[in-house]
C-alpha cells in the first residue's frame, strides 16, 4: 500500500510540474543543438591558429554535457519525486550536476582572462598551447574535487513529506542525505566558489570593456580628424556636391563615423551584461534556495500552491539556464562565427 502510494503521489506531482517538465524539454533541445553547433564549427569551421577561440568548443562540449544530465536529473525529480528509483543513480547525477555547472562557471572565468591579457596587455605574454591545455585540466581536476563530496553525501532519504494535504513516506533525490552543519559548511563553500568565481569575471571584463571603450573613441577620433582635413582642403564645388550626394542617399561616411561608437559600445555592453547578467541570475537563485533548503528545516516547497511549487523549482533550477544561452552569447558576438553561419545556411 506504501509504494502505490508513493507512486499515485509522484504521478500527481508530476502532472502539477507539468509546465516545468516542458520548459526543461524545450530548453534542453535548444541548449543541445545551440552547444553542438558551436562545438563543430569552432573545430571543423573555424581556423584558430592564435588559439583566441581554444576555451569555446571546451565550454560548449561541457555546456551539452551539463544540459544531457540536468535534463536526466530533474525529469527523473519531476516523475518520481516521492519513490526515487536508484541511490546509485542519485549519486552519480548530483555529482556530474555539479561537476559540468561548475566546470561550465570556471571556463567562463579562464575566457575573461585571456580577453584581459589579449586586450589589455597585448604586448605582454599569452597563454601559450600548452598554458591552455594544462589550464583545461587543472579546471577539470579542481572541479572534480569539489564536487566528489557531493557523490558520498547525496542519495535517497527516506521522510515524511505532505503533499496536497496528504502525508507521504517518500524517498527522494537529495544533495545531502544527512541533515547537519557539515552538509552546511559544504554548501557554504559551493557558495563561496560561485560569487568568488563571479567577481573574478566581473574584474576582468571591466578593464577590458574600459580599453575597447578607449579604442573606439582613438578611432573614431582619428577618422574624424582625416575626414575634416579632407574636407578642408576640397574645393568648394566638391564640398557642395557631396552634401548633395549625401542628402540624396540619405546617409553619408561622415555620419556614419560617429554612430559607429554608440553602436560598438552597446555591442560590447550587451555582451559583458549578458555573460555577467545570466551567469549570475542562473547561479544565484539556485544557490539560495539550496541554502533555505538546508536552513529553514521546517518549510517545504510541496506546501506552496501549484503555481508556487512551480516558481519554487523553476528559480532552483535557474543554473541550468547557463548551460544554454552559453554558446548564444559568444556565439553572437564572435564575428567570425556569424560569418560562417551565415556562409553555411545563406547558400542558395
Amino acid at each position: 500500500m506504501e509504494n502505490k502510494t508513493r507512486h499515485e503521489m509522484s504521478a500527481i506531482y508530476s502532472e502539477v510540474i507539468l509546465p516545468n517538465s516542458i520548459l526543461l524539454i524545450l530548453g534542453t533541445v535548444i541548449g543541445i543543438v545551440g552547444n553542438l553547433l558551436i562545438l563543430i564549427l569552432y573545430t571543423f569551421g573555424l581556423k584558430d591558429t592564435a588559439g583566441q577561440r581554444f576555451f569555446i568548443p571546451v565550454l560548449a562540449l561541457v555546456d551539452t554535457l551539463g544540459c544531457l544530465v540536468s535534463v536526466i536529473f530533474y525529469l527523473m525529480d519531476n516523475y518520481f519525486l516521492f519513490d526515487f528509483p536508484s541511490a546509485i543513480l542519485c549519486q552519480i547525477l548530483s555529482f556530474f550536476m555539479c561537476f559540468t555547472s561548475g566546470c561550465s562557471g570556471h571556463l567562463l572565468l579562464v575566457i575573461a582572462l585571456q580577453r584581459y591579457f589579449l586586450i589589455c596587455r597585448p604586448l605582454g605574454r599569452q597563454m601559450t598551447s600548452y598554458i591552455r591545455k594544462v589550464t583545461v585540466l587543472v579546471l577539470f581536476v579542481g572541479t572534480f574535487v569539489y564536487s566528489l563530496p557531493l557523490f558520498l553525501t547525496s542519495g535517497i532519504r527516506l521522510s515524511n513529506k505532505v503533499f496536497l494535504h496528504q502525508t507521504v513516506a517518500a524517498g527522494n533525490c537529495v544533495l545531502s542525505v544527512k541533515v547537519g552543519p557539515e552538509a552546511m559548511v559544504y554548501f557554504v563553500i559551493l557558495f563561496l566558489i560561485t560569487i568568488i568565481n563571479i567577481v573574478l569575471i566581473a574584474g576582468f571584463y571591466i578593464p577590458v570593456t574600459k580599453t575597447i571603450y578607449q579604442h573606439i573613441k582613438m578611432k573614431n577620433r582619428r577618422r574624424s580628424t582625416i575626414y575634416n582635413v579632407k574636407m578642408s582642403i576640397a574645393a568648394p564645388s566638391t564640398v557642395s556636391t557631396l552634401s548633395e550626394s549625401t542628402t540624396s542617399a540619405g546617409s553619408a561616411k561622415s555620419t556614419n563615423i560617429p554612430e559607429m561608437a554608440p553602436y560598438a559600445k552597446t555591442q560590447i555592453n550587451i555582451m559583458f551584461l549578458a555573460i555577467i547578467t545570466v551567469y549570475v541570475f542562473s547561479y544565484l537563485p539556485s544557490f539560495a534556495i539550496l541554502l533555505t533548503t538546508y536552513i529553514k528545516h521546517d518549510f517545504d516547497y510541496l506546501q506552496l500552491s501549484p503555481m508556487g511549487i512551480n516558481a519554487w523549482i523553476f528559480s532552483a533550477r535557474l543554473i541550468f539556464l547557463n548551460h544554454i544561452v552559453n554558446p548564444f552569447i559568444y556565439g553572437y558576438f564572435d564575428v567570425k562565427l556569424r560569418f560562417e553561419l551565415r556562409r553555411i545556411f545563406c547558400r542558395k
